[in-house]
């Protein structure tokens, strides 16, 4: 049964991915901003803009997924913590 120290790893580990998703989104973002704007055709502008647009929702959907998966791990641990509390606190009806 997983403990209460093995869901903070698994939390930590989500949001510093969540962090570092959001850091790389930021400079893909800034990256391609920045060719966009050396782009002389505006055909090959909107198709681009377009691409960003969907990898931009991607990785929003991605870091919704992932923020979603903390917050059902955190409501897990609080289950698993009350659980513990009633056992330990459990008082023989006999």
């Amino acid at each position: 049964m997983p403990t209460v120290k093995d869901y903070q790893t698994v939390i930590q580990s989500m949001e510093l991915l969540a962090m570092k998703m959001e850091v790389i989104t930021q400079e893909l973002f800034e990256a391609n901003i920045d060719f966009i704007c050396q782009l002389a055709e505006s055909e090959l502008k909107e198709e681009l803009n377009g691409n960003l647009s969907s990898y931009g929702a991607r990785f929003q959907g991605l870091i919704e997924g992932l923020e979603e998966e903390m917050k059902l791990l955190k409501r897990e641990k609080i289950n698993y913590q009350f659980r513990k509390k009633l056992m330990a606190e459990r008082v023989p009806l006999w």
